[in-house]
């Protein structure tokens, strides 16, 4: 499968929803569990130390730069990172062994559902961000 069948389905999920949710049960946040929001991603991309303020907590905490120079995005470029990289919301992370922190951050995410190649701005579709209340 080279891609993800819930984003593939994107627009006829958003049909039934909005219909399903005139009647749909509300719940509280602390009621529920989110679970990873993408359920087979074929990659995830990452951007290391990609604004100021982060290099500058990068170069000034030896725990994440461990002596070493702090390379901005626009030095190095962007990571991959395995699928199996994204969990849900308060999921629990095992850190490799001989680890002793992880580092997490908030992230923009970015889904691209539908195979294409060399898309014109003027064709490309915005979504206003949503940020979730908790």
């Amino acid at each position: 499968m080279t891609h993800d069948p819930f984003v593939a389905s994107l627009e006829e999920i958003s049909a039934q929803a909005r219909t399903l949710l005139v009647t749909a049960p509300r719940f509280k946040r602390g009621d529920v569990m989110l679970e990873a929001p993408v359920v087979l991603p074929s990659k995830i991309i990452g951007a290391p130390v990609n604004y100021h303020s982060h290099v500058d907590e990068a170069q000034d905490d030896h725990g994440l730069n461990q002596g070493a120079k702090v390379h901005p995005i626009d030095e190095i470029g962007c990571f991959l990172k395995a699928g199996s990289a994204l969990v849900g919301d308060g999921a629990v992370i095992t850190l490799p062994v001989g680890a002793s922190r992880v580092d997490h951050e908030a992230e923009v995410a970015v889904i691209i559902g539908k195979a294409d190649r060399n898309i014109n701005i003027a064709d490309a579709m915005f979504v206003k961000p949503q940020i979730p209340a908790y």
